[in-house]
């Protein structure tokens, strides 16, 4: 409701500068002395307790490298998963930032006996690492997602929390929350896949707009558009019937 709150703050404004300050929301702001600290990604991987070019776990090995031409993002995948091309299914695990040195390796360890993970991806440099989808784990199926979630929530240690807007939250802290792409339909009749967070912030972009320009503003502006934004768990009972029963169960019948 706070990313939302913050975008009805905003207009006017279009739609598409309003999708992307809304997406952005959350980052949380560095200081000097910790930009000049880890400028340097090998100070900052070092920092991670992660290995350059390394194996995060035995059995997850480098997508990318540290200098690979990605900018964003550090992946490594599951040895052994199956190629079912890539997957829709995404766990936020989201503490802040200088807690991840304590994250990763109970993480890493979890990940590596979950034969459900295709892949985990983490924020390549400090300004990727700043925002609240930091630490992501792709998955093709919701029955492993929520397998992974249980044992995230009985074995990683406390920390403070960054949630991760639009999130569906396992718990009540956001530290673990869940998204599913979207498949979009493009005006060639393609379909081109688009992240969870980036359909839910153009959606909640022209929710706002078009609220505002039927005469809501304030908190009820953000309310209304928070009642009609649909959550992952909704959207998932599309691709699995159980979800909505299992996401009831996970979050204590929340």
């Amino acid at each position: 409701m706070a990313a939302l709150r913050y975008g009805a703050q905003l207009l006017p404004q279009s739609r598409a500068i309003l999708s992307q300050r809304i997406y952005q929301f959350g980052r949380v702001p560095l200081r000097p002395e910790t930009r000049r600290r880890f400028s340097n990604q090998r100070e900052l991987y070092t920092f991670l307790k992660i290995p350059e070019n390394a194996r995060l776990a035995e059995n997850l090995v480098p997508l990318t490298t540290s200098d690979a031409k990605d900018p964003y993002w550090r992946s490594w995948r599951r040895i052994g998963a199956h190629d079912e091309g890539m997957p829709r299914f995404k766990l936020y695990i989201s503490p802040v930032w200088p807690s991840l040195p304590e994250v990763i390796p109970p993480l890493a360890a979890i990940l590596a006996r979950s034969p459900g993970v295709w892949s985990v991806k983490l924020g390549t440099n400090l300004h990727w690492l700043s925002r609240p989808d930091k630490l992501v784990v792709h998955l093709h199926r919701l029955d492993d997602l929520y397998a992974v979630a249980r044992r995230l929530q009985e074995e990683l240690p406390t920390v403070p929390p960054h949630p991760v807007p639009f999130a569906r939250p396992f718990g009540d802290n956001g530290l673990i929350s869940w998204g599913i792409d979207q498949v979009v339909a493009r005006d060639d009749a393609s379909a081109q896949p688009v992240s969870w967070r980036s359909w839910q912030s153009s959606r909640a972009a022209s929710l706002l707009i078009d609220l505002h320009a039927a005469g809501y503003h304030g908190d009820k502006h953000a309310e209304q558009v928070g009642r009609r934004i649909v959550p992952a768990g909704e959207i998932s009972n599309h691709h699995d019937s159980a979800g909505d029963d299992r996401t009831r169960k996970s979050e204590g019948g929340r």
